[in-house]
């Protein structure tokens, strides 16, 4: 019926391909089937042409394919997960010659690779394709699997090692063949028709040994390495990809095991000692302020260099300090003027450290800080004929949570997430009312600064009654004798946090005191002038 089909001339732009391909069935009398997949737009001229060159024009730079049977065509997608890759499609099975299975798929084009599946035993590919990309895929593995001028084939082993594989071979055959013990493969040098009875014969020695068979290929003897500083997981994701198959991490005695050829052993543990290295310290000082007045402690749009003023009002009674005022930076010079000035409020009531605790944490781990109290409370609830009382823990007080991280030129990053928390008044059933400021920040410092993070404003309003005695609650007339008062208190929390790199030999490394150098050594008898100084600098008025 596809011979005596008529001719079909028609323009098509911006058309609906099901469409299109309805046009052309109707004006050349022919049956053309479309598979749910078909879709699309075609822009296309034809002028009197077959109902094969109109469907080869029509489908050009579309994925979809063309099956002729005997009273219709089938327009369908190449697609193996369509409905009709069953029908359309045929399996072939392809022996290859002269290489690899595996080796010949790979070098087949990435759309067809999917149509193939390999049979390494057999030294086959299996094809599954419909007959327009069988052809195609059969045509490329014939190009690709011919012997070369020096042909030459390297053979991974799997279950025999390769000396015993290349001693299996008869003796007129193995001077075409070297073995690679290390890696346990086969290198063969051949003519065309002694490679492949080569191949034919490896293949038929590398299966897989029956129980009891000690022939394998040689494994390396195991090294255990004890991590100190960095953790084992993370180690083997550090290595390069290549070596990272040598080499198994257990977290649970945080060591690695590594198997592998000596060369590569010395390049491994090279790299782990570059990886494990000890981390430094960084010693965190919190302060947990609690400021009066909101205003008190300003850190305005001005980041000037730090510096520290006061002023005072002279007259019956000197206030002092009564202002305040720190210009804020990233390094120490901050940090110095910061102490003076909290000590300063504290001094004058305006400010109280509500916490001040120190913890020493690693570069790039996590420190937590925590000062809470934790209340419990009955909360009881009825229960059909019974009363269920179960105990609620509140907990309140400061929380830091700091990660800090030393940068290559000696600065701190400090990633922080603070709580501040406490009970502000008591609701029903005396339950407490908590009050809850958090904040997220990271910041940069130099070594010995400081990070401040404030605006955590407490607002506390507190209604009261007040009257005479006897007369305020005398209807009418009674509120001529009482009023009602309304106290509002504003606090601003305010959190420094200051970090600085400590030595482990530093005294601060092990009790948070800083260091003194210890004094030299002094003979009373010959050098009692070194000896009064030294005692002076202890402080010791009297020597016995």
């Amino acid at each position: 019926m596809a011979a005596n089909a008529g001719r079909v001339s028609n323009v098509f732009v911006d058309t609906d391909l099901r469409q299109a391909l309805q046009d052309i069935s109707a004006q050349a009398g022919v049956n053309i089937i479309s598979d749910a997949s078909v879709q699309g737009t075609v822009s296309v001229t034809l002028q009197n042409v077959s109902v094969d060159k109109a469907l080869e024009l029509i489908l050009a730079g579309t994925p979809y394919l063309v099956k002729k049977n005997t009273d219709y065509y089938l327009v369908y997608s190449p697609d193996e997960n369509s409905d009709t890759f069953s029908n359309v499609s045929k399996t072939r099975v392809i022996q290859v010659k002269y290489l690899p299975a595996d080796q010949a798929e790979k070098l087949l084009p990435p759309m067809l690779q999917r149509y193939v599946r390999v049979d390494k035993d057999a030294a086959s590919l299996v094809v599954t394709a419909p007959p327009q990309l069988m052809a195609r895929i059969v045509d490329d593995i014939g190009k690709i699997d011919k012997p070369t001028s020096d042909n030459t084939t390297i053979i991974p082993l799997h279950f025999v090692t390769a000396q015993s594989a290349m001693a299996l071979l008869p003796a007129n055959l193995q001077h075409y063949v070297r073995a690679d013990a290390a890696r346990n493969v086969l290198a063969i040098s051949a003519p065309p028709d002694v490679h492949s009875e080569i191949l034919r014969q490896v293949r038929e020695v590398d299966r897989p040994r029956p129980p009891g068979s000690f022939d394998l290929p040689d494994s390396h003897p195991v090294q255990v390495v004890k991590l100190n500083n960095a953790n084992a997981k993370t180690t083997v994701a550090l290595l390069p990809k290549s070596l990272q198959q040598y080499v198994q991490a257990d977290e649970d005695t945080n060591s690695l095991a590594i198997s592998a050829p000596e060369v590569l052993v010395r390049e491994i543990r090279s790299d782990i000692d570059a990886i494990d290295t000890r981390r430094k310290h960084i010693m965190l000082d919190a302060r947990v302020v609690a400021l009066e007045t909101s205003d008190l402690l300003n850190f305005g749009g001005q980041w000037s260099m730090p510096t520290l003023s006061a002023g005072t009002v002279i007259g019956d009674a000197v206030k002092w300090p009564w202002a305040l005022e720190i210009g804020y930076s990233p390094d120490r010079q901050f940090t110095d003027a910061l102490s003076l000035t909290l000590n300063l409020l504290s001094q004058n009531n305006e400010a109280s450290i509500i916490a001040s605790p120190q913890v020493l944490a690693e570069d790039g781990k996590e420190a937590q800080i925590q000062v809470t109290t934790e209340e419990y409370f009955p909360i009881s609830a009825t229960n059909g004929a019974y009363i269920e009382t179960n105990l609620e823990k509140i907990q309140t007080g400061t929380i830091l949570k700091i990660t800090p991280q030393i940068g290559a030129d000696g600065d701190i990053t400090l990633n922080m997430n603070i709580e501040v928390s406490d009970v502000i008044a008591r609701g029903q059933q005396n339950l407490p009312v908590v009050s809850r400021r958090t904040a997220q920040s990271t910041v940069q410092i130099q070594n010995g600064g400081t990070a401040a993070v404030a605006g955590l404003v407490d607002t506390r309003s507190q209604v009261g009654d007040a009257g005479v005695p006897g007369f305020a609650d005398t209807p009418l007339l009674g509120r001529a004798f009482r009023t009602k008062t309304l106290d509002q208190k504003t606090r601003q929390v305010a959190v420094f946090i200051t970090a600085t790199v400590v030595d482990g030999r530093d005294k601060k490394f092990k009790d948070g005191e800083a260091y003194r150098q210890a004094l030299p050594p002094v003979n009373k008898e010959t050098y009692r002038d070194k000896l009064r100084a030294a005692l002076a600098e202890l402080k010791v008025d009297k020597v016995q």
